[in-house]
Order: structure tokens, then sequence, then C-alpha cells
């Protein structure tokens, strides 16, 4: 997909590993969105919230995407995704810990640029994530 960025169009292409007109800017976590919505929602005295700033709280807030409900816990999945992966993009980091695969080859699927990893390291990592995963929720 084409996006422009100024007067250039630029590639986005995940499979790749190009993000296009988003290159630069920090992924987060759906947890880390719920996170800074939750502090700008404490913030303000005025509770007028917007339609996209409520639909996109629901949405990160939905039980079937919260599977991190601790900010500290999602620290904690980055961190083990970049000692296991320690020349991972964040981009990377990010997708495996708000799809949580369970095995290597659903997380090559779900995430070409993973293919680089052998089954072994990303199955490793999975499982650590999986039970960090169970003793959380």
């Amino acid at each position: 997909m084409k996006r422009r960025r100024g007067d250039a169009a630029v590639d986005e292409d995940l499979s790749k590993g190009t993000l296009g007109a988003w290159e630069g800017v920090p992924p987060l976590i759906q947890a880390e969105v719920k996170h800074l919505l939750d502090v700008r929602r404490g913030q303000r005295q005025n509770t007028n919230e917007t339609a996209v700033y409520k639909k996109t709280y629901d949405h990160v807030s939905n039980l079937a995407f919260a599977r991190w409900n601790n900010i500290d816990t999602v620290q904690r999945v980055r961190a083990m995704c970049q000692e296991a992966l320690p020349d991972a993009g964040q981009p990377e980091v990010v997708q495996l810990a708000n799809l949580c695969p369970h095995e290597a080859e659903e997380a090559k699927t779900l995430i070409p640029t993973l293919a680089r990893y052998d089954d072994e390291t990303l199955n490793e990592l999975l499982r650590a994530v999986q039970d960090l995963l169970q003793l959380t929720s």
C-alpha cells in the first residue's frame, strides 16, 4: 500500500518490515494504548470525549483483546521479546504481544518477517509469554 508523506509516496509492507509513512513512529501494544487513554481520561476535567476516542477506548478495552491488564506486565513482555529476539523490530514485538501466537509456525504465518528465526527460539519465547499471560490473568 502506498501512503503519502510530504510530497513522496512511501511503500508500506509489513511482510517486508517497511512501515512507509509510519517509519520512525513507535508502535504500541493495545494495553499501552488503553493505559494512555486512561491517563488522558484521568487528566481531563471535562469528559467531553470524541466519538473516535470512545470507539478506540471501547476497542482496546474489549476483553477479547485485553490480554495484558497491567502496564508492568506489558513492559515485561516487551523486554522478553527484545531479549529473545534482539534484532527484532518494534513492529514485530508489538505484533507478537497483541496477537499472542501459540507456536512458531503460527507466529511466522501472522508475522512473515519472523521467518528469519528458528522455531526453537520462537517457541521458547512464545511459551514464556503464554506462561506470563496465565500468571497475570
